[in-house]
């Protein structure tokens, strides 16, 4: 399944398929800290439990045919990371929420360009070749916005 998030300041929306989800989180829910896996994205329970009953319910539609090829495949995940949390979240951070709560296997973490309209979350396959988690000797504890 492809699933589209993009991480803001104040909400994470979620598009999977035609069913979207917008959610609140709080202002402490990335860490200005970097390397911290202890940060409270990790810790929100409402949130965490949001997102992996959407997976649920669209990984229950699948026939049986895309159930079999659904576990060895997982999700792709395209995150989309707002200005505002490139300054306060890691690219490890972001990646591992995508694997862990998203149930991606493939994820790419996208800095959102200045001039990118993310009305529809359909839209960031038009940017998925700028993603930022490239190669194996990226450092996941890299905070977003030093690389841009």
């Amino acid at each position: 399944m492809n699933i589209y998030i993009e991480f803001k300041k104040d909400r994470l929306r979620v598009k999977i398929g035609t069913e979207q989800l917008e959610t609140n989180i709080q202002g402490d829910f990335y860490s200005s800290i970097p390397g911290t896996e202890s940060s409270y994205m990790f810790r929100d329970q409402a949130t965490i439990e949001k997102l992996k009953d959407l997976v649920n319910r669209h990984r229950e539609k699948l026939g049986l045919f895309k159930k079999i090829q659904y576990w060895p495949l997982r999700n792709r995940v395209l995150a989309l990371v707002d200005h505002e949390v490139q300054k306060l979240a890691t690219i490890g951070q972001i990646f591992t929420y995508a694997t862990c709560f998203l149930d991606g296997r493939i994820v790419a973490v996208i800095s959102k360009p200045v001039a990118f309209d993310s009305s529809d979350l359909g839209d960031i396959e038009k940017i998925k070749d700028a993603y930022i988690n490239r190669g194996r000797k990226m450092k996941g504890d890299i905070i977003i916005s030093e690389l841009t």
